[in-house]
């Protein structure tokens, strides 16, 4: 995962370079006056172009790997002890512990009867 987000830094950075740079090279083939100079101007636009789509493709392509990478299988709809990937002695265990808390002590927090509102304040 790490290496699929460093290769679409680098396409993305590529890409944006070039965004960047061939306009200004439409400057210079614009303003160009001997035949060499507007061949020359032609072939590093076309290159800059070129190196362009590489770094757009791979940048999009990269980034796509990265989404279907990252991607989790859905979590279960049900809540119950199932979900949390514990083993089912574990399961069978907390399921047990839970049915037996008949003496456990409330909060006060918690228990609505013993809280008027001037007390409550959370």
């Amino acid at each position: 995962m790490l290496w699929l987000k460093a290769f679409h830094v680098v396409a993305v950075i590529t890409w944006f370079a070039g965004l960047f740079y061939l306009p200004r090279l439409f400057v210079y083939h614009a303003d160009a006056r001997d035949s060499i100079s507007i061949e020359r101007f032609k072939i590093m636009e076309r290159r800059l172009f070129a190196l362009m789509t590489i770094g757009a493709v791979a940048g999009v392509a990269l980034g796509a790997a990265m989404l279907v990478a990252s991607q989790r299988p859905p979590m279960p709809t049900s809540t119950t002890a199932t979900s949390t990937g514990r083993s089912a002695k574990y399961r069978k265990a907390a399921a047990v512990s839970s049915s037996n808390q008949v003496g456990r002590i409330s909060s006060p927090r918690r228990s609505s009867s013993r809280c008027s509102p001037p007390r409550c304040t959370w």
